[in-house]
């Protein structure tokens, strides 16, 4: 073998042995912990738009609403109530929707 060849190998194995030191191994666990908490964030941030939009629409909410919100965890069903937060006449109204969106849950678990 040459010297230039046996060269090449060593530097490509030092490249590899590098690489794989700078790049920890992510374990099946903690990948479904980061997905949990990405999850969690879009979930966080869909509940505080919502509450952003009624304040600006209605000024103030009820204090409960926010632990309302939060008790979802649908996100579509939460995109859903941001339109209806856009477009809805009165916080009163919003506040019925969404009772009835968690009434549901409670006789549909697991839905």
């Amino acid at each position: 073998m040459s010297d230039d060849r046996l060269e090449r190998e060593l530097r490509a194995e030092l490249r590899q042995y590098q690489e794989e030191r700078q790049m920890p191994y992510v374990t099946s666990i903690e990948r479904l912990a980061k997905e949990e908490g990405i999850q969690e964030g879009r979930l966080e941030t869909l509940w505080e738009t919502i509450i952003d939009v009624l304040r600006v629409r209605f000024a103030t909410i009820p204090p409960t609403m926010g632990e309302l919100l939060a008790s979802l965890e649908d996100g579509t069903l939460l995109r859903q109530l941001h339109l209806q937060a856009i477009t809805i006449s009165s916080i009163e109204e919003f506040q019925q929707v969404l009772s009835q969106h968690i009434q549901a849950d409670l006789n549909n678990p697991g839905s």
